[in-house]
């Protein structure tokens, strides 16, 4: 039991290291950017890094690194090409908080379903009703994007430098990654007690 609680920790925390560090590697190559900047190719590009990085920890539990690099990088490059940005690259270009968060929680609720279903279909073998994983993720990024938007806006307020953006972004990340590792330790486990 003890060996089981420490492995599922040892994901979780896995999870959560690897879907920051791709994001903080995806900014060699994708740059912070307001949401008509970062272009579905970046966004793409950002997708596809986190994707890997999130699949390198999946690949002991879920045999399928590259549909999990492609729903990812597909996933972040549509909702760019369509307008809505490539979420955890961009921010709002508003100072006004309440805007911040509310935008945050909407925008990021739709990201979250967009990229929660197509990362279902990966998952779909692996958890029980991956569906609940899509609703997951909508929920996890809306409250995360408002939080780490409107964080954004208040260094940036206080600070007047861009980079306050940034740091909004990489602890968006940080708290998705947080609430969604738990969850998906939380599926993985709920499934193995179904086998």
């Amino acid at each position: 039991m003890r060996s089981q609680i420490m492995g599922s920790m040892g994901f979780w925390i896995g999870w959560v290291v690897a879907t920051f560090l791709g994001f903080l590697l995806s900014l060699l190559f994708v740059e912070v950017g307001e949401i008509p900047d970062v272009t579905a190719v970046y966004g793409a590009i950002g997708g596809g890094i986190i994707g890997l990085m999130q699949g390198l920890v999946l690949l002991r539990r879920v045999d399928r690194l590259r549909e999990w690099i492609l729903v990812n990088a597909i996933a972040v490059g549509i909702m760019a090409w369509v307008g809505l940005g490539a979420i955890g690259w961009v921010a709002p270009r508003t100072d006004f908080l309440v805007i911040r968060l509310t935008y945050g929680i909407v925008l990021g609720a739709i990201a979250g379903i967009v990229s929660g279903t197509m990362q279902s279909f990966v998952l779909r073998h692996t958890i029980p009703f991956p569906y609940l994983w899509a609703v997951l993720n909508s929920v996890c990024w809306g409250f995360s994007l408002g939080v780490g938007w409107t964080i954004g806006g208040i260094l940036r307020s206080l600070t007047h430098l861009y980079l306050s953006e940034a740091i909004g972004l990489g602890l968006t990340w940080i708290c998705s990654s947080t609430i969604m590792g738990f969850a998906l330790t939380s599926l993985l486990q709920w499934q193995k007690r179904l086998e």
